[in-house]
């Protein structure tokens, strides 16, 4: 049985499945800067990639960058582990955790979520 919304959506898209549709969040400062304590605590990871090749990871205070040719792996502070990842974020304007990919629609002028494998 298909509940209001995913009724609306069936008639609006079509029979497109919900894991295929892109869902909005709302995201402010708090709910990032509480995916890097979990990241640095090592409950979790969070990962920040550019448009090509480069990323930066945090897991367990231990922050990774990958500048598209070499790596480079260290212990960082937690204050500048927040620094760090609160200017990426707001920079490139996506971030991975717990499986999931968070990113900016600039098109809507939201955030957006979707599983990753």
């Amino acid at each position: 049985m298909k509940t209001s919304l995913q009724l609306d959506l069936f008639l609006i898209l079509g029979n497109i499945p919900n894991s295929m549709l892109n869902k909005s969040i709302q995201i402010d400062s708090e709910f990032i800067e509480k995916k890097i304590n979990r990241a640095y605590c090592g409950l979790s990871y969070i990962k920040v990639n550019d448009s090509g090749k480069k990323y930066a990871h945090l897991k367990n205070k231990v922050y990774s960058y990958f500048d598209g040719i070499k790596k480079y792996s260290g212990k960082r502070s937690e204050r500048a582990s927040k620094k760090i990842f609160k200017e990426l974020i707001d920079r490139y304007k996506n971030f991975e955790c717990d499986d999931i990919l968070y990113y900016f629609n600039d098109n809507s002028g939201v955030w957006m979520w979707h599983e990753v494998s």
